[in-house]
């Protein structure tokens, strides 16, 4: 077996070339070359030794494992974007949004395309009862930027009715 000069992985006798790194494996008796700026290479005759880590058992082997690490889980751990956090540690879930607050939002955008008077009144009301169940959960429920969306646009809405109809009004008389 030959052994690679480089990186000192073990090679088949017939091989030229390391199978770990490419470097040209010398001949039998032949001297090493030194790279620019590196160490002189040993006497012709003297083995070189494997890099250390090559060919030594792995560290399990050796002895028996000392007790795991204990985590410390008060340190606050900021994980890189991208990965999912290690294991053992709780994932913050966000807020879940009360439904009267979606609904309002919807109807208040829905009231633009149909039956404006309807669900303008309807996205009012769900509004605030949507801001009314977030305040009155304590903090467990979100969705309080949809609730005052929703009423917003119900009352926009309900604005349009209510300057449509006096144009009518008025047209007519």
């Amino acid at each position: 077996m030959k052994f690679c000069n480089q990186c000192g992985q073990g090679n088949e006798d017939d091989a030229d070339f390391c199978i770990q790194c490419g470097a040209k494996l010398l001949a039998e008796g032949e001297a090493p070359v030194a790279p620019p700026g590196g160490a002189p290479p040993p006497p012709p005759g003297v083995a070189v030794p494997p890099p250390p880590g090559v060919g030594q058992p792995p560290p399990s082997a050796v002895g028996p494992p000392g007790p795991p690490p204990v985590p410390d889980y008060t340190a606050p751990v900021q994980q890189p974007t991208g990965f999912p956090p290690p294991p053992g540690i709780p994932i913050a879930r966000p807020k879940p949004n009360d439904g009267s607050a979606i609904a309002s939002l919807v109807m208040g955008i829905a009231a633009f395309l149909v039956c404006p008077l309807v669900l303008g009144v309807l996205a009012v009301v769900f509004g605030y009862i949507g801001k009314r169940n977030i305040e009155d959960s304590g903090g467990a429920l979100g969705g309080e930027a949809f609730a005052v969306a929703g009423i917003i646009l119900g009352w926009i809405n309900l604005a349009i009715v209510a300057i449509v109809a006096i144009i009518i009004l008025a047209v007519s008389v």
